[in-house]
């Protein structure tokens, strides 16, 4: 019997096999811009109309590499062909529709935009995850994006992703670590400030959804890294008090 991922693990239903191809079609869903002339790729400002039809290219171009020096089939080539595609037809390179998109490209699209808001690029800083998040529901909302799939990749991300730069009622800063998709509003904290904004010698690891003391700390609002004057990826790599 195949063994299906259970609804609060994956939030979409897919077998483990669908997961797999779904992962490593998207790992590769962007090798097409290895065709892209670098100093398009790497242009810091906006690009010129020219420059983003040939930006536009590496999506044919991954196409075409994946197709010619592997033995992949369609659902691993698919994330790659159909990242930029919109569910409203407004997409490239085919301008194909909702029911012409597989479900593979209709989730990379989704993580695409994720990691790109989110990620160090040499045109922007990486934005917070809220942000990120923000944008795609309202991309859904317009017709951009699958709108089931967007609430479902929200609700595996969380509402606080894993790097959130977060303040508490307590007046302290902390990372998020790690979410509790039974206790989205809850997750696991690593306290880096003190409430008077003083450094911690060594982050202090708290699971908001298991607290004895009192007063409970709580979630108030989140911080940019640059508001915080915090790196977290220098902290979630290491060992919590």
């Amino acid at each position: 019997m195949t063994k299906r991922i259970g609804i609060d693990e994956l939030q979409a239903g897919m077998l483990i096999e669908q997961l797999h191809l779904a992962g490593v079609g998207t790992l590769l869903h962007d090798i097409g811009k290895t065709k892209v002339p670098l100093e398009i790729l790497n242009k810091p400002g906006r690009f010129e109309a020219h420059e983003m039809e040939i930006m536009k290219q590496h999506v044919l171009r991954g196409v075409e590499v994946l197709a010619s020096t592997t033995d992949l089939g369609d659902s691993y080539v698919q994330p790659a062909l159909e990242h930029h595609e919109r569910v409203n037809g407004a997409g490239y390179p085919n301008r194909r529709a909702q029911k012409d998109i597989s479900q593979f490209g209709l989730i990379t699209a989704i993580v695409d935009i994720y990691d790109a808001m989110t990620s160090d690029r040499c045109y922007h800083k990486g934005q917070p995850a809220h942000h990120a998040l923000q944008l795609l529901y309202r991309l859904s909302l317009e017709g951009h994006l699958d709108p089931t799939l967007v609430q479902q990749f929200i609700q595996v991300v969380g509402v606080y992703p894993v790097g959130s730069v977060v303040e508490l009622n307590t007046g302290e800063t902390g990372i998020v670590k790690q979410v509790n998709h039974e206790t989205p509003l809850a997750p696991v904290v690593l306290l880096v400030k003190s409430a008077g904004n003083t450094l911690l010698s060594q982050p202090i690891e708290h699971d908001l959804s298991e607290q004895t003391e009192t007063p409970h700390r709580s979630i108030t609002t989140v911080l940019s890294p640059q508001q915080a004057g915090i790196d977290p990826t220098l902290y979630l790599d290491k060992k919590a008090a």
